[in-house]
Order: structure tokens, then C-alpha cells, then sequence
């Protein structure tokens, strides 16, 4: 706001168009911010409805938008992932204290039982099983182990795998189902 005589004070607006600057007295520029109507800019003649607020103002305005939007998007993720791990704590600890995986009932040795009852359930389909009680991706499998997905998938599949990997699954597994 500029005051250009003694009795009158303007306010200097830039054009939404053609950027150039221009001049209007306070009380129209009140009555526009308060009524949204339309004013023409006296260089190019476009007209727009008065926002109020400076492009700056506009920008800062959105942006501050996004990142609340953003943020919230962040918490619902987190609030999300802690609810994921507090389901993954809870099934593992269930198959740490023997529940089995198909028929959920407890048993003294889940793994002789596994091999007793659930013969068809061979040890590529309780890994399987048991990643997804736990909610786990093969991805994140992987990462527990300390391998990469493909071996986890192969695994799954009953197709061929490295020694190692298919000793550091099998040593995944035991620590999984012994009671």
C-alpha cells in the first residue's frame, strides 16, 4: 500500500495477464476483496474476479496445501505400518509358542506336527504360509534373511536355489516353527 496524495491511499496491484503494475484506490480494492467482483486491468483490459492475494501469497497458500496433505498422508502410512507390525509381533509370537499355521491349534513340537499331520504341506509351502502370517512380502523375506526375492520366489516354486540360501531359508523356517 503506497499513499501517492494526502487524502487518498492506493494500493499497487500487478496484472494476473500482462504483469504490469497498476494503482487502485483502498476502498475499491476493500469493496473487491469483500464482494469478489470482476475489475479491469487498465494496460491490457483483461478482466478477473479480485482473489486478494498476491501471486506469492497463491503460491505459498498451495504449497502449504500439498504439505499438509503430504504430512497426513505420512501419518496415515505410519499409523498403517505400526499396525502391520504389531500384527506381524503378534502371529510370529503364535507360531513361537507352537499355533499352527492350518489348523491353529498349539502343539509341543509345531514342526514334528507340520511333518505329522500336513505332509502334503512341504517346506516351500510353509514358507509361503508362514511369510504371509506374517504379513511379509517376498521382498521383505529376502531382506530378513539377508537375500534377494528371486531365491524366495524360486524357493516357494520348489524350483533350484544356492545351497546357502536354501540352508539360510531352511534356518528362517526352523527358528519360525520351533516351539
Amino acid at each position: 500500500m503506497g499513499i501517492f496524495c494526502d487524502t487518498i491511499e492506493f494500493h499497487v496491484i500487478n496484472c494476473w495477464s500482462c504483469t504490469a503494475p497498476f494503482a487502485i484506490n483502498s476502498r475499491l480494492y476493500r469493496e473487491r476483496q469483500k464482494d469478489r467482483k470482476e475489475f479491469w486491468c487498465p494496460s491490457c483490459g483483461t478482466g478477473a474476479v479480485f482473489s486478494g492475494e498476491t501471486a506469492e501469497q497463491r503460491e505459498l497458500r498451495e504449497t502449504k496445501t500439498a504439505l499438509e496433505r503430504s504430512e497426513r498422508c505420512l501419518q496415515q502410512a505410519e499409523t498403517s505400518a505400526k499396525e502391520v507390525r504389531k500384527q506381524y509381533v503378534k502371529i510370529r509370537n503364535r507360531i513361537r509358542k507352537g499355533m499352527c499355521p492350518c489348523c491353529n491349534e498349539v502343539f509341543p513340537n509345531l514342526a514334528q506336527h507340520m511333518q505329522a499331520k500336513h505332509v502334503d504341506y512341504g517346506s516351500n509351502d510353509l514358507v509361503r504360509a508362514l511369510r504371509e502370517a506374517f504379513g511379509l512380502t517376498q521382498a521383505n523375506l529376502a531382506k530378513e534373511i539377508g537375500t534377494s526375492a528371486p531365491y524366495i520366489s524360486n524357493y516357494e516354486l520348489g524350483k533350484s536355489v544356492p545351497g546357502r540360501v536354501k540352508r539360510w531359508i531352511e534356518s528362517w523356517l526352523s527358528r519360525q516353527v520351533m516351539a
